[in-house]
């Protein structure tokens, strides 16, 4: 069977039926594209969920390793110097003697602060517990992103036990690029 076109006729109108056929064809290809792209294929989800597992992995792996680097660190550091003990516990008895006056004059310090603003310093009452005195500090600051990130930094290099159990960074109304700081935390002490 031979099929010839000899003469197309572009004048023509479509019969309904060529038109049915026409809208039929152009849907279906409508929806098989868009299912192509808005629904993915069971082999790429797979391959999502087993990239997302091996990712969540090695960041536990990862947050592990650097913990027990940093246990190992400070445990060696402890343990290979007498002076760094010697200052902690320097430190630690003035803490348990008057808390109140070291912690403002150490954190309120010129040279510790730079261009970062305290707003409130307060104080809970302290709580001896089996020898250590325990004494939790609410600190708020202004200044700069990094300003505030050195104030931590030379805060951290004081010889002094403590522990921060939240920080709140908020964007300052003061001006552009200042942020308010507040900070909970908790220093320890000990009188021997």
């Amino acid at each position: 069977m031979k099929l010839e076109v000899t003469k197309v006729d572009w004048n023509s109108v479509p019969t309904k039926k060529e038109r049915i056929i026409f809208f039929i064809v152009i849907f279906l290809l409508l929806v098989v594209f868009l299912r192509s792209c808005l629904v993915p294929s069971g082999k790429a989800l797979s391959l999502v969920k087993t990239s997302l597992t091996d990712v969540t992995t090695e960041q536990n792996e990862l947050k592990k390793s650097l913990s027990e680097a940093a246990a190992e660190e400070s445990v060696s550091k402890w343990n290979g110097s007498k002076d760094m003990r010697e200052k902690y516990s320097s430190w630690a008895r003035r803490i348990a003697n008057s808390p109140e006056v070291v912690l403002l004059r150490d954190f309120t310090s010129p040279s510790i602060l730079g261009d970062v603003k305290v707003t409130a310093f307060d104080f809970d009452e302290s709580k001896p517990q089996d020898g250590i005195m325990v004494k939790k500090i609410k600190l708020s600051l202004n200044g700069s992103f990094f300003s505030i990130a050195g104030y931590f930094d030379k805060i951290e290099q004081l010889p002094l036990l403590l522990i921060t159990e939240s920080l709140d960074v908020v964007s300052s109304k003061d001006g552009f690029g200042r942020v308010d700081v507040n900070a909970d935390m908790t220093v320890y002490g000990w009188k021997q």
